[in-house]
Parts: C-alpha cells; structure tokens; sequence
C-alpha cells in the first residue's frame, strides 16, 4: 500500500474501527473452527498416572482475574492445565482435600493433545479422577468447550465491522 492509502486507513477512526472489527470477528472465528474436536467422550484419552504436584493459583489485577491451575504427573513431562473456561466445574477444594502427590489419578485429554504428550508444555485437561471421585466432570467441560459463543461474538464483530463501514463510506 502506499503511505497516502495507509493515511486514509489509519486517519479515519470509523474506517479503522470497522476494520478492527471484521479483523477480531475473523479471529474469532478461525480460533473456533481450528480448536481440537471434542464432540463427545469418544473424543477424549483417558490416561493413569501418579500425582506429582499441583499448584492452583489465581491472580487478581486491577481489570483483570486469571487463573493458573496445573497438574503435574510423575510419568509425563508435560504440565496439564485446567483452562479458565473450566475452573467453575472444577471441585478444587474437595481435590485439595482429598488428593496428595503420590496419590493415582485418571485425566481425560484430547486426542490431539495426547498426540503431543512430553512434547507439548501445556495439555489442556477436560476431566479429573480418581477410584472413588471425579473432581472435573468431563460432560460439563465438553458442553462448555463447544460453546457456540466464538461464533456468535465473531459474527458479531464482523456485523458490526460491515455496518460501520456502510454508513462511513461516503467518507
């Protein structure tokens, strides 16, 4: 592009904004359409294995809340995580309670992620087991996990992208 286009593009805030819009509506989008499928338990690998550690923390800023919860295996190197999403069927409490390292436990992950075991660092977790408890439930965490609102916010982006462009472009 030469610099006048690109001061048009950048020196219109409506043109811009509409822009920005239809840009992170597509992100949306392409985040979706290109997650691992996780449909139904058939989609998932369950995998044993020795409690080594855990550590769930959150950290609270000024506008934002995040959360960092990771478990550790004996026999894996990687660390598996319970992504946000997740955290609220999550039974950490009762887990801390009623687990210790040493302790065996059953994970269920995707079958992409188990794919990469060892390789990758972070595998995110959709269950929690053990013998007698389940602390993540992996029917809450598919249900949440296919939430139609990635789609829905990037067509909402996109919609609002087009429209703000419409009106402008007389400009």
């Amino acid at each position: 592009m030469k610099t006048q286009q690109l001061k048009i593009l950048f020196g219109d805030r409506k043109l811009f904004g509409a822009i920005f819009c239809v840009i992170i509506g597509f992100v949306f989008l392409g985040f979706f359409l290109t997650k691992d499928k996780v449909d139904s338990k058939s989609d998932l690998v369950e995998i044993n294995g020795t409690l080594q550690n855990f550590s769930f923390t959150e950290h609270n800023g000024y506008k934002s809340h995040t959360y960092s919860y990771f478990i550790y295996l004996r026999e894996y190197n990687s660390k598996f995580q319970i992504i946000a999403d997740f955290i609220d069927y999550f039974n950490k409490d009762y887990f801390e309670r009623a687990l210790k390292p040493g302790d065996r436990i059953r994970i269920a992950i995707s079958h992409r992620d188990y794919n990469e075991i060892n390789i990758q660092e972070k595998i995110n977790l959709f269950g929690i087991s053990d013998n007698r408890n389940t602390y993540l439930d992996y029917n809450d965490t598919i249900q949440q996990y296919n939430s139609k609102l990635l789609i829905y916010g990037g067509l909402i982006f996109i919609l609002v992208g087009l429209i703000i462009f419409y009106y402008n472009r007389e400009n």
